[in-house]
């Protein structure tokens, strides 16, 4: 049946959104409650919120073109990347094109800006746990500045395919050259992007581990593994979180080239949810774990207690662990 798969790829990727927010928005509440009232911190309190912000935007304009774009989700086939209309393009097809393509410039520009702050916090962290050997977030700051850059060409690349396609006439069937190059330059920029979101995620995840496995070594040696079980688990929970994302950013890269049609989408509705769920994760969890120990630094001021990268800590020595 023709439409049968971009159908049930949309609705797919569109149920997962939701289940992946409904599950964001309590996370985002027991982070707001702990930046408020159990460590407070302002700056990750207006962080979180903004993130939880634009998340909530990206669905409500997924749901918003699944809606009102009823010829492209459940009348279209896709064949070598290009996705035509079962019934050829009518007027109030073209028109729905049109206006998803104007959704998705806005859902773009929100995942820039979130991964620039999602990433910018783990890079911050890492400069914090290394501080003041500067030179290892260099090759991670200037991969997040490369994935700016090849998201907002992303948006310039869709928004001249918007105005070309909105000032074509119906009759004309065949592409201008300038779309093929902006459709071209959409296609790039997204794949360089995703490799660099990907390099950055993963440089920063080692950094960190390798960071806090220094670091509390020395308690590894003097008091065993019992002791040392909840620094363990903070540990695990920074490799999984970040090994997560990064998973889910190679998936949609391999889907994306794999599956070119229509279940590439699937991935990048859970990569869009990861981005914001991550760092908020992070929080939270660090948030908790420290909240039982009254002898370390409150959350707010944990990222001023750093250790010289040539020394582990000993007994005792509180792991700056929260910066996020």
């Amino acid at each position: 049946m023709c439409g049968e798969r971009s159908y049930r790829a949309s609705l797919t990727s569109i149920w997962i959104e939701a289940l992946l927010y409904g599950a964001y928005v309590p996370l985002f509440l027991g982070s707001a409650y702990i930046c408020t009232y159990t460590r407070p911190n302002k700056y990750l309190l207006v962080l979180t919120t903004i993130m939880l912000v634009v998340c909530t935007i990206q669905v409500l304009l997924d749901f918003v073109t699944g809606l009102y774009t009823p010829e492209i989700v459940a009348n279209t086939f896709c064949t070598g990347g290009v996705c035509l209309g079962c019934d050829g393009d009518t007027e109030s097809r073209v028109n729905q094109i049109d206006l998803r393509d104007l959704l998705w410039m806005i859902v773009d520009t929100g995942v820039t800006v979130n991964q620039l702050m999602a990433d910018g916090l783990l890079i911050y962290r890492t400069f914090i746990l290394w501080k003041p050997r500067f030179w290892v977030i260099i090759i991670p700051i200037t991969t997040l500045l490369g994935t700016v850059v090849c998201g907002f060409l992303n948006t310039y690349a869709l928004s001249q395919e918007y105005f070309i396609r909105l000032h074509a006439p119906l009759s004309e069937t065949t592409p201008p050259p300038k779309w093929v190059t902006f459709l071209a330059l959409d296609l790039t920029a997204l794949s360089i992007e995703n490799s660099l979101i990907t390099t950055t995620n993963v440089l920063t995840t080692a950094l960190i581990t390798s960071r806090i496995w220094w670091m509390t070594r020395g308690l590894c040696r003097a008091l065993g593994g019992r002791t040392t079980r909840k620094h363990h688990r903070v540990l695990t929970m920074i490799v999984e979180s970040g090994g997560i994302y990064t998973m889910s950013i190679v998936a949609r890269l391999s889907l994306l080239y794999i599956f070119p049609d229509d279940f590439f989408t699937v991935p990048e509705a859970i990569v869009n949810q990861l981005t914001g769920i991550t760092p908020t994760l992070l929080i939270v969890m660090l948030g908790l774990g420290d909240s039982s120990d009254h002898t370390t630094p409150p959350f707010s001021n944990m990222i001023s207690v750093v250790t010289p990268v040539s020394e582990p800590l000993e007994v005792g020595s509180p792991v700056p662990l929260s910066v996020q």
